[in-house]
């Protein structure tokens, strides 16, 4: 036999607790990381659930799955903040991260990731290509939009 193992990027989507306490962090101007251009891969929650479909058909191996496009975490919370109709958070320097010690220092790694692998085996797509269309279809169904 062979197996097939997915490694995911950050989730984001309308069904998502990280999500909701992302999007209230950044009506603060607060970004929840550091390493303004640090990179950030993510993935919406509903093309996580469609690549691990399309996983079902790709031979054995190690799979990346993200959206096509990894933006620096300062464009990330940018367009999240575009997506609210609010002033874009201050991402903090990596440095300041690092000073809360292992935990704390995740939030200054740059993450980056590609999905060519798995596009390649087995044709999945994402349905949004990168956050800067994702933000808005999330912040639309949770209507967390300001008004």
């Amino acid at each position: 036999g062979s197996g097939v193992v997915l490694r995911f990027a950050a989730f984001y989507g309308p069904d998502s607790e990280t999500t909701t306490t992302t999007i209230r962090l950044a009506r603060r101007a607060v970004a929840a990381g550091a390493g303004p251009s640090l990179f950030f891969s993510s993935v919406s929650t509903d093309d996580a659930a469609s690549a691990v479909v399309a996983s079902l058909d790709a031979p054995g191996g190690v799979y990346n799955v993200g959206d096509d496009e990894p933006l620096r975490r300062r464009e990330y919370f940018g367009a999240l903040a575009a997506a609210l109709g609010a002033k874009p958070p201050r991402v903090p320097p990596a440095w300041l991260a690092r000073l809360g010690g292992r935990r704390a220092a995740v939030l200054a790694r740059s993450q980056r990731l590609s999905n060519r692998r798995l596009v390649e085996a087995t044709g999945w797509k994402p349905r949004y290509p990168s956050v800067r269309q994702g933000w808005p279809a999330t912040v639309a169904a949770l209507g967390a939009a300001s008004s």
